[in-house]
């Protein structure tokens, strides 16, 4: 009896772990859009949180698959360490592409990013950062 049951232990387990091997995260889409730095939301080993104002965002696809234009807003990114090594401080203006990935918590991540010039203008619908 103990046996069968073992078996049987040992068979559900390699299930588990057969599926847990070969699962994989969906991205659902992938944008790439300027944005201000706004603040750092909390800092881990290998990642960051951060809120950034991005500018508009033409055919964004929501979590029912419907395509519509997203205004500028402030959002909550992360962005893994290995992403880039570059410090951020509010108030930077960057380049980046992130991903949408609406089956797991948190949804967004940076998966290029760079600064780029100060001086360039960025269209975030009357969004600026108080100094």
């Amino acid at each position: 009896m103990i046996s069968k049951i073992l078996r049987v232990s040992v068979f559900i387990l390699s299930i588990q772990v057969l599926f847990g091997c070969f699962r994989q995260t969906v991205v659902h889409e992938s944008y790439t859009t300027r944005g201000l730095m706004i603040e750092n939301a909390g800092e881990e080993e290998n990642v960051s949180h951060w809120v950034i104002v991005h500018e508009k965002i033409s055919n964004f696809k929501n979590a029912q698959g419907e395509i519509s234009e997203m205004e500028p807003m402030p959002m909550s990114f992360v962005i893994f360490k290995k992403v880039s090594s570059e410090p951020f401080a509010a108030g930077d203006k960057v380049a980046m592409t992130f991903e949408v990935r609406w089956d797991q918590a948190p949804h967004l991540f940076i998966t290029q990013i760079e600064k780029i010039d100060p001086s360039t203008a960025l269209d975030l619908g009357g969004f600026y950062l108080e100094k």
